[in-house]
């Protein structure tokens, strides 16, 4: 990664550190949807981005075929975030669905969690999340998140323990970075599969 003094200097950026293993940092002026290797756009209202600056922690897998809807079927955001929700209670990942998703429902009024490109990343961290996970829905009509080009295919929610922060963080901004890659996204677009489409989001928010 491009040390913090060079990024300051050629960028006009300051950092704020978490507790472990990421940072926030934003721009004082433009937006970059990529920064440099290991970081990504994060927040929009807050004009940040997430920069990983360790290798990864994340030692379970972060989705499963349990918790990928292909095809889903959702007229609303709020539909469809119940819909993933609900599988990774199933898969005994959350241990409360209405709990959890008020976490979901109170991050979402700060900012849409819609991203252009067709990507919505929902997330929270919630006392009620047992393990670090990522549910996925491939929608084919798409579900408005708010993004300023339309309604999001790809939908990715994120769970985090209340505890977790930088699981929670580590989790967003490798995502959230991948999907910037066309590559990635028609990937999952072009899978019927669930069991695939766990495999290759483990795969690339995991190595």
């Amino acid at each position: 990664m491009v040390p913090w003094a060079n990024i300051a200097q050629n960028k006009g950026l300051y950092r704020t550190p978490t507790k472990t293993g990421l940072v926030f940092i934003r721009p004082q002026t433009l937006f970059w949807p990529i920064l440099t290797k290991g970081c990504v756009w994060f927040s929009e209202s807050r004009k940040q981005f997430a920069c990983v600056l360790g290798g990864n922690t994340l030692n379970k897998s972060v989705t499963s075929p349990e918790i990928v809807i292909v095809g889903l079927e959702a007229s609303t955001k709020v539909d469809a975030t119940r819909q993933l929700a609900q599988l990774l209670v199933n898969d005994d990942r959350v241990t409360d669905l209405e709990g959890y998703l008020q976490a979901v429902a109170a991050r979402e009024e700060h900012f849409p969690t819609g991203i252009e490109g067709g990507i919505a990343i929902p997330h929270a961290q919630s006392d009620f999340v047992t393990t670090p996970s990522v549910a996925v829905g491939i929608s084919r009509t798409g579900v408005d998140f708010g993004a300023d080009d339309g309604p999001s295919d790809l939908i990715f929610l994120i769970a985090a323990p209340a505890s977790g922060e930088n699981a929670h963080l580590e989790i967003l901004a490798t995502l959230a970075r991948k999907v910037m890659h066309e590559e990635f996204r028609d990937e999952l677009r072009a899978e019927a599969d669930s069991a695939k489409v766990a495999a290759i989001v483990n795969r690339e928010v995991q190595k």
